[in-house]
């Protein structure tokens, strides 16, 4: 099957081009030259600064090199995603639940759907991210480790276990001395907050992810 990454010479160019859409939405660029050129005729007619009409212009053509206009970017994120892009994983995180409806199609879902539609999305990530995790990424061990201690997506509730799993499967694996350092800060706050068979519990699930990730490798 083709990868719509495959047309991308480095990460930095997938995150800057699924940024595009939103730029779009939020400052109005022209998605194509003839709207452009009425776009400047109209600028030029109101007295809009030039710095403004120099930064449209360098976002419009930034994009429209890129073809991105015409992609959709949580498609691509959630491709990059899966194929355990750190990067794409955090821009996931990150991206808020409205623009994800919208992406998809999603905006006349009645109540009871939309809920369900926000769990799903909720629970994608979570498994993204773990996956990302596995093979070393940081910033998805970080959304893991932060998420639990908030919304663990199988019950609902928080689960510093598994927030705590996470943390020492960082302290274990991590060559990174900074996000060591916050491993640290992480398992030192979780584990004050535990009761001793909550601390076993998550030591073997810090041992279940070493495992995971062994195999993983093989």
């Amino acid at each position: 099957m083709f990868s719509l990454l495959s047309s991308f010479t480095s990460l930095s160019d997938f995150t800057h081009l699924a940024r595009c859409p939103k730029v779009l939405v939020r400052i109005t660029i022209p998605k194509s030259d003839t709207e452009l050129s009425l776009w400047l005729d109209n600028a030029n007619q109101v007295g809009e600064p030039g710095e403004y009409i120099d930064d449209v212009l360098a976002r419009y053509e930034h994009c429209s090199t890129k073809n991105s206009i015409e992609h959709d970017y949580v498609m691509l994120l959630l491709q990059a995603a899966e194929q355990g892009y750190d990067d794409a994983v955090d821009e996931l995180w990150a991206l808020a639940d409205a623009e994800y409806f919208e992406s998809q199609g999603l905006e006349q879902l009645n109540r009871d759907e939309m809920i369900a539609a926000r769990a799903e999305f909720t629970a994608k990530k979570y498994q993204l991210a773990h996956k990302a995790a596995l093979v070393g990424g940081e910033q998805s061990l970080e959304r893991l480790i932060k998420g639990y201690q908030q919304l663990d997506p199988a019950t609902g509730g928080q689960n510093y276990m598994k927030a705590l799993g996470y943390a020492d499967f960082a302290l274990l694996t991590t060559q990174n001395n900074d996000f060591y350092r916050k491993a640290v800060w992480f398992k030192q706050w979780l584990s004050q907050r535990m009761n001793y068979d909550e601390l076993v519990q998550a030591q073997v699930f810090t041992e279940s992810l070493l495992i995971e990730a062994a195999h993983g490798s093989d």
